[in-house]
């Protein structure tokens, strides 16, 4: 019976010490990849040469409030470019910055959400994030609630 138990637990070892030996899977990586077949529909263009574009087919709704994607690219520079996280208030003329991404080949480079930034860089607005502001009228962000907000649910 001793030799039967100093079997098992033998055993029992064996099988422990070769779980910890077997080879460990990768981990898959993490990659935010850009959809590069996202159509991005002209907001404003400005003199400098900045497009701003929206993915309207990209608006999710929930009651007023629709959150968008916004493109800032430059004409000199077609591989690296900005894009934005919105919500914007369909009953209010509020929007409020979520979320900002740096975008280089199709591959993001960076997400920034915690800190305030030139978001206005025509007028040097700094719009912090997850906070809510007034939308003016003739504005960028005037343009794409009139886009976003033509039909409410």
């Amino acid at each position: 019976m001793f030799k039967l138990a100093q079997v098992s637990g033998y055993v029992v070892m064996a099988v422990f010490i070769l779980q910890a030996c077997s080879p460990m899977t990768k981990p898959s990586r993490s990659v935010y990849a850009v959809d590069a077949n996202t159509v991005w529909q002209t907001v404003e263009l400005t003199a400098d040469g900045m497009h701003y574009g929206l993915d309207v087919n990209g608006v999710s709704r929930n009651g007023p409030i629709r959150t968008v994607w916004l493109q800032r690219r430059s004409a000199n520079s077609p591989y690296a470019y900005d894009t934005f996280q919105l919500n914007i208030d369909c009953s209010e003329q509020q929007f409020m910055l979520m979320m900002l991404t740096l975008i280089e080949n199709n591959q993001v480079t960076g997400i920034q959400n915690d800190a305030p930034l030139a978001y206005r860089s025509d007028t040097g607005v700094r719009a912090p994030f997850g906070q809510w502001l007034t939308i003016d009228k003739g504005s960028r962000e005037e343009k794409i609630q009139a886009m976003v907000c033509q039909r409410q649910p």
